[in-house]
């Protein structure tokens, strides 16, 4: 009797499993590059405050509104170079497909009169909270056009908190120090919207199988749309470039 209870047990988990294996087939992946061709950049000038807060935010302050690194061996002729772009945001548009998020508490900190991270990617009707990292007082203007506008102050070592219901990008500044600026990627799923790191890149790992629309948005750059396709078990690749006017 226990090994025929055994058997059925088996019958049971066995085509279970298969059908998690075919399912997991039916994905793929995708990774990118986001190019820049411009003339040739040069570094931002750090901002440098002398009037508010000094002892806190004295410092020279790096300006993150477009971080680059020029792209080497380019074997391209004429005067534009290309540049990788960092903190451009890849939204794939998979509507109700995919993997569902969890739930999370994400942190914008204000951390020596810097908003750390200068661009966050978080879930729609997630929370974010807002630090106050440092020994001063700073506030939150947020700019929505779907979502609420609050102006909040943040006390030394305080926090408050926000919970976007719609997706869309919202401008974060210091009313009190206005050279702070940072970016809410308000996303339906976070899992396929990434940034791109210090060498452009980004990747969005299991992808129905499928057509989809994905744009790309920096908040110096603008936005961008393409196409593109998913192969189960396969790995899609794309370049992206943002090109100067002139």
């Amino acid at each position: 009797m226990k090994r025929l209870s055994l058997l059925i047990i088996a019958a049971i988990v066995l085509p279970s499993l298969k059908i998690e294996d075919k399912e997991d087939e039916k994905t793929g992946s995708l990774e990118g590059t986001v190019i820049f061709e411009s003339p040739e950049l040069s570094k931002t000038k750090p901002i440098s405050n002398k009037d508010k807060d000094t002892t806190t935010c004295g410092h020279e302050v790096i300006q993150e509104t477009l971080l680059f690194k020029e792209l080497k061996n380019d074997k391209s002729d004429g005067p534009k170079k290309k540049y990788l772009i960092q903190n451009v945001a890849a939204d794939l548009k998979i509507g109700t497909k995919g993997k569902k998020g969890k739930d999370e508490t994400y942190v914008l900190d204000q951390l020596k009169c810097v908003f750390t991270p200068h661009v966050l990617v978080i879930k729609r009707n997630g929370k974010v909270e807002f630090k106050n990292s440092d020994e001063v007082t700073h506030n939150v203007h947020l700019v929505a056009k779907k979502n609420p506008s609050p102006n909040i102050i943040t006390q030394p070592k305080g926090s408050t908190s926000y919970s976007p219901r719609f997706e869309e990008i919202i401008k974060v500044t210091c009313d009190i120090h206005p050279w702070m600026s940072a970016y809410l990627v308000v996303s339906n799923n976070p899992l396929y919207t990434k940034l791109t790191n210090e060498d452009g890149k980004f990747e969005i790992k299991d992808i129905p199988e499928g057509k989809y629309k994905i744009s790309f948005w920096h908040e110096q750059l603008g936005e961008i749309t393409k196409d593109v396709e998913i192969k189960a078990g396969e790995t899609s690749k794309m370049e992206i470039v943002y090109k100067t006017e002139k």
